[in-house]
């Protein structure tokens, strides 16, 4: 809303709003008077023509950039890449195995069981009851239950 008020497109309430609590607030007067000397900055500078042909070599740049532009910039040797992917597969390995570690060091089958129920849904009510989508599903069940 700063932008909007020293360009001037806000409301007439709103830009008072605004005036007000910059009057009232430090943080956003500093932030305002940065703004502004910012602003005053661009305003203050002359315009300058580009030289003559100058769109047209930017252009031309541009077009044999993009051809010369490659994905990979510095080629990767073979080895190097069969090694991230080694490393890759061994991170993999070790989190099957960890996790198979942590499933067979559960002491109790009910210890085992609260943690299977804590995953379960159930105890989530996918629609109140009075809610409209809970109107909707008493109302099919009771047709349903005929």
């Amino acid at each position: 809303m700063m932008s909007a008020l020293i360009d001037g497109e806000l409301r007439p309430a709103e830009k008072e709003s605004l005036t007000r609590h910059i009057q009232d607030c430090g943080d956003c007067r500093k932030l305002h008077h940065e703004m502004l000397a910012v602003h005053d900055l661009f305003t203050a500078a002359g315009q300058h023509k580009a030289p003559r042909g100058f769109s047209k070599k930017v252009m031309a740049e541009l077009r044999t950039e993009r051809k010369s532009y490659s994905i990979f910039p510095v080629r990767i040797p073979l080895f190097l890449k069969l090694a991230e992917v080694g490393f890759a597969i061994a991170i993999v390995i070790v989190g099957i195995i960890s996790g198979n570690i942590l499933v067979m060091n559960v002491h109790s089958l009910e210890k085992a069981r609260g943690i299977e129920s804590s995953f379960s849904l159930d105890a989530f009510d996918p629609a109140p009851p009075d809610s409209l989508a809970g109107a909707y599903i008493n109302f099919t069940e009771v047709r349903n239950e005929r």
